[in-house]
């Protein structure tokens, strides 16, 4: 099925909203989904991963992720709102000078905006987050009173650098790489983490670009022919001033974070589900950060599940290769949406 009908047979209640900021004095567009019964239900604030998204979660392969859910949540009598992110849509701010900081204020202000409402039951608000998304809101429910459970969707809790390496060698694998390449490769990573979690972040970025030249500079053209089949990870003359920013920028905040530590804090309910054929976060290392941070804080009500065949979308997969991102036809997969669906409605 073309994908735009597809999304536009959706019939959600659906409200354009606004909410501000006001730690950065910025407003955040939205849309809040209202399903017709029950009156006064509970309310899920979809929290996005890395990147400019919109309030859809549009990815690069045109599926919707958030509509999807949003669509389906609705249907099962679960209020939904999803927002652009600050910089992107409709939203005022910047995206580019935004850190993992400023996008956990902002969900903290679309906590605050759905508690003033009457048309919600507002000591049932929950987060559900994707990649980035899914530690923010760990963080935002390690914080907040408000927050009556969380759903972690390959939840961005892998900060250790041997973890890290394993991410990239799980993706350029299942891209076809060779061993050779994915050792050549590994050399230049391990230094890029260890500089950036080890050094603050002018003097990281000064040493990083020359040494990331250098390294792109150094590939034969048998390398760099693998490295363009591997974008948008892997390291090239085009990218690397970019991907030096993505490691000691954008990825910083995540890089010296603790998640075991944030997660150790959270005594309310909450799911854990990542795709094991998921290699952009690696589901083992990630789902046992996870379990130790639900063990450290004694959490009876804290459900964790590795899903078999599917990727970082929730996608059904074959390899998990970047290519099945696009090829795939399907958006998130329907037997995710209804465990999801189902744990929520069981706590609520």
């Amino acid at each position: 099925m073309n994908s735009k009908v597809f999304y536009k047979n959706f019939n959600m209640p659906d409200h354009a909203v606004t909410f501000l900021n006001s730690q950065d004095d910025i407003i955040l567009s939205g849309t809040l989904s209202i399903p017709r019964s029950p009156k006064k239900p509970a309310v899920v604030i979809l929290v996005a991963g890395v990147g400019p998204y919109d309030r859809d979660c549009t990815q690069m392969n045109g599926h919707k992720m958030f509509l999807t859910l949003a669509n389906y949540f609705t249907k099962q009598g679960i209020a939904v709102l999803r927002y652009d992110k600050r910089g992107t849509g409709k939203s005022a701010g910047s995206f580019e000078n935004a850190s993992l900081f400023d996008f956990t204020q902002d969900v903290f202000a679309a906590v605050e905006f759905l508690k003033q409402r009457s048309d919600i039951n507002t000591n049932a608000i929950g987060l559900v987050g994707h990649s980035e998304g899914g530690l923010i809101s760990f963080i935002v429910a390690s914080q907040s009173k408000n927050i009556s459970f969380v759903v972690s969707l390959a939840g961005g809790v892998v900060t250790h650098i041997k973890d890290l390496l394993l991410q990239a060698q799980l993706l350029f694998k299942a891209g076809g790489a060779s061993d050779e390449f994915v050792a050549f490769d590994r050399t230049i990573r391990k230094q890029i983490l260890e500089i950036v979690t080890t050094m603050p972040a002018q003097e990281a970025h000064e040493k990083l670009l020359p040494l990331v030249k250098s390294f792109v500079e150094s590939m034969t053209e048998g390398q760099k022919g693998v490295a363009d089949t591997l974008l948008p990870f892997a390291l090239t003359e085009q990218n690397y001033e970019q991907w030096v920013v993505i490691f000691n920028t954008i990825w910083r905040p995540i890089l010296l974070s603790n998640p075991v530590d944030i997660i150790s804090k959270i005594t309310i309910p909450f799911l854990a589900v990542n795709g094991e054929l998921d290699f952009i976060i690696p589901c083992a290392p990630a789902l046992s950060v996870i379990a130790q941070g639900a063990e450290k804080a004694g959490n009876q009500d804290a459900t964790i599940k590795a899903l078999p065949n599917r990727n970082h979308c929730f996608q059904k997969c074959n390899t998990g290769a970047l290519s099945e991102y696009i090829e795939n036809s399907e958006g998130f997969d329907t037997s995710t949406l209804q465990l999801i669906t189902d744990w929520i409605v069981a706590k609520v």
